[in-house]
């Protein structure tokens, strides 16, 4: 498996829609980072309690409304 970061885009998507897709690649066996991008700065509150709750370390950056966020193991 590659050690470059899973991307993911949930911008534009209505709760709880971003939630159940970064959920669904944790449940995958993601075993390496994963770049979340979002607009919405609920999904950035519930993506990084899951995450939290799932084990990963949550860094995230604001920039013109979009937030990114780097999920870690």
């Amino acid at each position: 498996m590659s050690d470059r970061p899973f991307h993911l885009d949930v911008r534009g998507l209505s709760c709880p829609e971003p939630v159940l897709r970064v959920k669904k690649a944790l449940d995958s066996g993601l075993d390496r980072q994963l770049n979340v991008l979002t607009d919405s700065h609920i999904a950035l509150e519930n993506i990084s309690r899951l995450a939290r709750y799932a084990g990963f370390t949550v860094k995230s950056e604001e920039q013109d409304g979009q937030y990114c966020l780097l999920l870690c193991k």
